[in-house]
Order: structure tokens, then sequence, then C-alpha cells
């Protein structure tokens, strides 16, 4: 497990190998680490966590996506659609769960997507937090709804584009 300090917060993950198996943000190191939804095992403690936990909270507060950063995804095909089509939101924007839904060719599936949302493991690096009610309004967060405002204020505040949601900001993929 490793952990780095931002703007925000604080961010802890855990990594195997290479991979992020496990990722939370938190208001302190506590918190995020508390946060954290671990596997049962070949999470590493240590060294390469805390300098990729580094490397991801300078990414993110620079406005630059995560494309060097391999999560391990593990859950439904569903939930894989879903958490594939969420890293494609940018840094800066906001999608909605009924457009991410239309985005993965299941526009019927609004409620499920949340519940994806909701499973995900990786935050940050999968950016649930990227996701609001149609009506604008932030809709839940696994780590608390405060914190997913301080996160994406802090997104728009790197020069990103504003807080409305984009519609076709998700490719359409097969489910």
């Amino acid at each position: 497990m490793g952990s780095a300090p931002a703007t925000w917060g604080h961010l802890a993950l855990a990594v195997s190998g290479r991979e992020v198996v496990a990722a939370a943000p938190g208001s302190s190191r506590k918190g995020a680490i508390e946060g954290l939804f671990l596997p049962a095992e070949g999470a590493e403690v240590g060294g390469w966590a805390n300098e990729l936990a580094r490397i991801i909270v300078e990414s993110l507060e620079a406005g630059e996506p995560l494309e060097a950063v391999v999560p391990r995804i593990e859950g439904t095909p569903f939930q894989a659609a879903v958490w594939e089509a969420l890293r494609e939101v940018p840094p800066g924007t906001v999608t909605t769960y009924s457009d991410l839904a239309a985005g993965i060719g299941r526009p019927t599936a609004t409620r499920a997507v949340a519940s994806a949302c909701a499973a995900n493991r990786l935050g940050l690096i999968v950016p649930c937090h990227r996701v609001v009610r149609s009506d604008g309004s932030l809709g839940g967060y696994r780590w608390g709804e405060q914190l997913k405002r301080d996160i994406l204020e802090a997104e728009r505040a790197c020069g990103q584009q504003g807080p409305q949601a984009e519609a076709g900001a998700v490719s359409r993929r097969a489910a």
C-alpha cells in the first residue's frame, strides 16, 4: 500500500506488480487508507506504491489523463464496460449516469451504471467522481459527497473544462 498527499486530501492505493488493485481518495491519509477496499491477496506495501500514488496525484493535479496507469479491472462484464468508459471521461469534465449508460450501448441501464460506479474500488484511477445526476447534482460517492466536490473543483482549477455535463463524453462500446 502507498499514499500521497493532494490538494483535496490524500490518495491511498494498493498495487500488485505494476497493476493498481485498489485506490481510495480521502480527506486525510488515515481516511484514504481506511477507504481502501483491498483484494484478499496480492497487494504490496511500500516503495513502488508510494511512488505511483505520488505520480497519480501529480498527473491528476496537472489535469493529465492517467494513460500510463494500469488498473486491475475485476468485475462483471457490465461493470468492466462502465469502468473502461469512465476512464475516457477527461479530467475537468463530467458526464451523467444516463449519458454513460448510452455511451456503452445500454441506454436503459442508468441505475446499473450507478451501481457499477458504487462498486468501483479504483477511485480516481477509474474516475467515478466525474459522473453526476442528469439534473446536475453530484449524486453519491463511495468516499463522500464533499470529497467528490473537492476533487471536481481541484480538477476544474487545473484549467480544464467547466462543470457542465457533456453529452457524448463517453464513446459507444458494446457491453
